[in-house]
């Protein structure tokens, strides 16, 4: 069964959220053997399901359940995989004259204004490893900072490769989506918020019913 959790939103950035979600994950594909689907947003952003990704002990184990179909993405309708969506998220962070209209909450990086020059060099590098698709600049970037003796840094490209790595693998895994319905199965045929309203009137209107989903048109017509 596919479940989606909206306990790995990236809203949920408290440390009780993450390891409720991180809990709840395990819970339904361990205990109860279903797939957790994710959206493109939860992947790129999720503090919660990231933590595990940026995790040395943890990151092998959440990839081979990728790889093993049990964490699999809802496809968005305008992007085609991940890293493409990411590399536009942060082309639009990098090209905006309002940074702070995009938040990546996900991602290890300084959003301090006196960090933001070194924060958006950083999602470039991000980037260029998803357009190039090779996470192993920053791996070497990773080793540069280990050799000066800058772990903090040195951790952090640790985490943008495991990064980039999952998106890639996401990006590349043929069958990393859920089945994609068509529109009209979806209900998104253009219907106004009234059809629907309408639509829910009908299972509930009765003859001797005084509002009905009839009224209730008639009633929308004349005030609109």
């Amino acid at each position: 069964m596919y479940i989606y959790l909206f306990k790995n939103d990236s809203v949920r950035t408290s440390q009780a959220e993450i390891r409720g979600a991180l809990t709840e994950m395990y819970n339904q594909i361990i205990l109860y053997g279903n797939t957790i689907v994710l959206s493109y947003n939860q992947v790129t952003d999720s503090r919660a399901f990231l933590s595990g990704i940026y995790n040395d002990d943890s990151y092998e184990a959440i990839m081979n359940l990728i790889r093993h179909g049990k964490i699999k993405m809802n496809r968005y309708f305008s992007a085609k995989t991940p890293s493409e969506y990411m590399q536009n998220a942060i082309g639009r962070y990098l090209n905006d004259s309002n940074p702070d209209s995009f938040q990546f909450s996900g991602l290890p990086i300084e959003l301090m204004q006196s960090q933001m020059e070194e924060s958006k060099k950083q999602l470039a590098e991000v980037a260029e490893a998803l357009r190039c698709s090779d996470p192993w600049l920053l791996m070497k970037k990773s080793q540069a900072c280990a050799a000066e003796g800058n772990e903090k840094e040195a951790k952090r490209y640790r985490m943008f490769e495991h990064y980039v790595q999952m998106i890639l693998l996401f990006s590349m895994k043929e069958d990393a989506y859920i089945a994609e319905k068509n529109p009209e199965e979806m209900g998104r045929t253009n219907r106004s918020l009234l059809d629907f309203l309408l639509l829910l009137l009908n299972y509930f209107e009765t003859e001797d019913c005084g509002f009905t989903a009839l009224s209730a048109k008639i009633d929308w017509n004349r005030t609109n």
